[in-house]
């Protein structure tokens, strides 16, 4: 019996070892255009949120918001074009999970300035605009692909 347990065991360690090397070999590169997109789009919801967080008001937060996202835009139309392809959501989720300091979280910081300005539309409109910039007044709200 002991044996059949450490050859069990021999083989689990050997396959998770094989694994692992495996998904290091074929980790997402950071020149993939993918990888390129999901960093634009990181950089320009960074941006977006800092012009917020460093204005006066919540007025003029907004306004800076606005002025950001119009700015930025093509980079957040870009990465929602990306998530309809699961190989690509798959590619940049692998990478994000690899590299999560490339890609600090913001929801704290969203959190903070929503809390500071609970009751500004055009804030809220651009959060809501950030998650889905490609899509129509009037439209449904698109379906991301999932890994």
């Amino acid at each position: 019996m002991h044996r059949i347990c450490s050859s069990w065991l021999l083989g689990l360690t050997l396959g998770t070892l094989l694994v692992t090397s495996c998904k290091r070999d074929h980790a997402p590169s950071s020149t993939d255009p993918a990888i390129q997109t999901a960093k634009r789009d990181w950089a320009a919801q960074d941006l977006i949120l800092a012009a917020g967080e460093h204005a006066v008001d919540c007025s003029a937060a907004g306004e800076a918001m606005q002025a950001a996202l119009a700015a930025h835009r093509n980079d957040l139309v870009a990465a929602a074009a990306t998530t309809r392809d699961p190989a690509k959501v798959a590619l940049v989720t692998d990478y994000m999970t690899a590299h999560p300091d490339e890609f600090p979280d913001q929801e704290d910081r969203w959190d903070k300035l929503l809390a500071r300005c609970p009751r500004n539309p055009t804030i809220h409109a651009v959060n809501a605009e950030i998650q889905l910039p490609d899509r129509k007044l009037g439209e449904p709200d698109p379906l991301p692909a999932t890994p």
